[in-house]
């Protein structure tokens, strides 16, 4: 059972899971409301007090970074288990998925490339209901921690202008459910998928994407490419015509889920 902190109020539950990885190999921390909780890119996270999950789980590591390459199962808990470091992204998203898949039906939750979580709504409209903030402190040659950071919306039923029509949490979709019991599941997704071979995980992943054989839109350009496949390291690559584009960002593109 790996060891978990609990905070009412907190600045960010990734920035103390991170300073806590000095002295440990690994830790969950939670909170009832972040006061500086973030996405990617930048942005911020919102979300009211005491009505929402925020979660992060701390990994220490003890290999190489360059020796990756050479990897071999290694059954130690601080030990490097996985060849790329978007497999932790892909474990926190799939964690997120079969958690909420438990909770509310298998058929309402897919995951939007790389590890947003967006459920089904009563409109038939895909709407955000959880993000993921992988965070790697790599020294030199070496990643040294992973924090895996994760937001679910659960009891919120007011989000801002901003984010209202991208939006949905697990009350909205009609169901009721205490943060400890989701939080209790998502616990569990994420042992058992630590403990699969990363080809597994990745087949797993490929697959939640949903987004074999789709059109893809650039936001920036407007532009529709064609999906083609996925890196080992996990980048997405898109293709028009004999023009091949490389894409490591979600926010850049729109595919139908």
């Amino acid at each position: 059972m790996i060891e978990r902190i609990h905070f009412q109020e907190i600045e960010s539950t990734n920035n103390y899971a991170l300073e806590l990885l000095n002295s440990k190999e690994k830790i969950i921390v939670t909170a009832d409301h972040q006061t500086k909780g973030r996405g990617r890119n930048k942005k911020k996270w919102e979300g009211e007090y005491g009505v929402n999950v925020y979660f992060s789980l701390g990994i220490k590591h003890d290999t190489d970074y360059n020796k990756l390459r050479n990897y071999k199962k290694i059954n130690e808990s601080n030990k490097f288990r996985f060849n790329h470091l978007y497999t932790y992204q892909s474990i926190g998203c799939l964690a997120v998925r079969n958690t909420l898949a438990k909770i509310k039906g298998k058929n309402i939750f897919k995951i939007k490339y790389p590890n947003d979580v967006y459920a089904r709504c009563v409109d038939d409209i895909f709407r955000k209901i959880s993000g993921s903030l992988i965070e790697h402190n790599i020294s030199g040659s070496e990643c040294k921690t992973t924090v895996i950071g994760i937001g679910i919306n659960n009891q919120q039923k007011i989000f801002s202008q901003s984010i209202i029509d991208n939006t949905t949490s697990l009350v909205l979709l009609g169901k009721e459910i205490e943060n400890e019991k989701i939080i209790s599941l998502l616990i569990e997704e994420l042992e058992l998928l630590l403990e699969l071979e990363e080809n597994v995980i990745r087949e797993l992943w490929v697959d939640a994407l949903s987004i074999k054989n789709k059109e893809v839109r650039l936001i920036n350009s407007g532009e529709i490419w064609q999906y083609k496949n996925i890196l080992e390291d996990g980048r997405l690559v898109l293709q028009s015509q004999n023009i091949e584009k490389v894409i490591s960002d979600g926010d850049s593109i729109r595919y139908e889920l």
